[in-house]
């Protein structure tokens, strides 16, 4: 990672927040519907508050071996070559959930936008414009979701507005139904999409500017993250109630479709699929970003621009080749995926965590 590319506490917040909105936004209000029912949105509440326990950790581990990125944090805690492990499962990892990302975007736009287009091809246009977007660093790419940041929040701000008028508040009645175990499933499920993949965001940590402020911005961005997500639930249990929402992959862009005022404001669905599409865009972004440079971290490579194409390559075989059809893919996702991800992203870290204080510890007591 190249540390001369340096943004601030700011534009660091603004990347954790638009990296956990990422693909979330769209399929998170399903999927806590599908686990706790209307009271997906106290699991999104109690689901967030374990994502920032765990940035908390992050923090923690970062602290300890400040200006390390991830895979050197492997190399400084596990040793060389098991560092050098640890970097290709990370790296592995990646490809994964690039791949999910791409093949989730790639579904939804042929199916519910452009349905005469091949996923193929619109796969393969987003891999090139996250290719492009690659060649510009960290610096810019922060400076872009600056730019368009505001634009989002406004069109956020009016598609909650609108949504209102659909909203009955009967529909969160009764509260605790079915007890607190469905809240905990649901909560565990937003624990780990998206909050564990933020382990990716332990990549981009030394390029702020202003490292005494690391654990602040990392909650905050984290925090109205979680935000975010938590409205299209609470507004998708109101208006299309719990069992349309546990039973539609795409809740958030079909309750969009029902909205309208007055004939002033139209096809609201498009405001859902710019704000989905830019914060995919720009994870997406990170992902990549992070992939690169771990492999290059891997085979100690200077300059990883020659990687990009190969694993723009290796991005678009994966994705297609991920899953069959829909029903295998989001089975995928729902069932194997999440070990994985929480293995990277909870299990490795705080592994390294304990290992590194015990050694600090060794080290003290033969120091006496």
């Amino acid at each position: 990672m190249n540390q001369k590319n340096s943004i601030t506490q700011h534009q660091f917040t603004l990347l954790t927040m638009i990296f956990c909105i990422g693909s979330a936004i769209l399929f998170i209000p399903s999927i806590l519907a599908a686990t706790a029912m209307r009271d997906a949105w106290l699991a999104s509440i109690v689901g967030t508050l374990l994502g920032l326990g765990l940035i908390w950790f992050y923090t923690k581990l970062y602290a300890s071996l400040k200006g390390q990125t991830l895979v050197q944090m492997y190399d400084s805690i596990f040793g060389k070559w098991m560092g050098k492990f640890f970097t290709l499962q990370f790296a592995i990892y990646l490809i994964f959930l690039s791949s999910l990302i791409l093949r989730g975007i790639g579904d939804f736009l042929s199916t519910q936008i452009m349905n005469e287009t091949p996923m193929e091809i619109l796969i393969i246009i987003l891999i090139l414009v996250v290719v492009h977007g690659n060649n510009y660093g960290i610096q810019t790419m922060a400076r872009s979701i600056e730019v368009f940041m505001p634009t989002l929040i406004i069109l956020y701000i009016i598609a909650l507005i609108l949504v209102t008028k659909e909203a009955k508040l009967i529909k969160l009645l009764p509260i605790m139904e079915n007890g607190i175990k469905p809240i905990i499933n649901g909560s565990f499920s937003l624990f780990n999409f998206p909050f564990t993949e933020v382990v990716i965001m332990l990549m981009f940590l030394p390029c702020v500017k202003d490292q005494n402020t690391i654990k602040k911005t990392f909650l905050i961005g984290t925090c109205l993250g979680g935000i975010a997500l938590f409205f299209p639930v609470l507004f998708g249990i109101v208006t299309m109630g719990p069992d349309l929402l546990a039973n539609d992959l795409y809740p958030t862009y079909t309750l969009a479709k029902k909205l309208g005022f007055k004939h002033i404001f139209e096809r609201i669905e498009v405001i859902i699929a710019i704000i989905w599409l830019l914060s995919i865009y720009f994870k997406l972004l990170l992902c990549f970003t992070a992939l690169t440079n771990s492999i290059g971290h891997l085979f100690n490579l200077r300059d990883v621009k020659s990687l990009k194409i190969p694993i723009g390559w290796i991005l678009f075989g994966t994705s297609v080749l991920l899953a069959d059809n829909n029903v295998y893919f989001f089975h995928f996702n729902a069932k194997i995926w999440p070990l994985y991800a929480l293995t990277i992203g909870f299990v490795i870290p705080m592994a390294m965590l304990v290992i590194h204080k015990v050694k600090q510890n060794m080290k003290k007591s033969q120091s006496y």
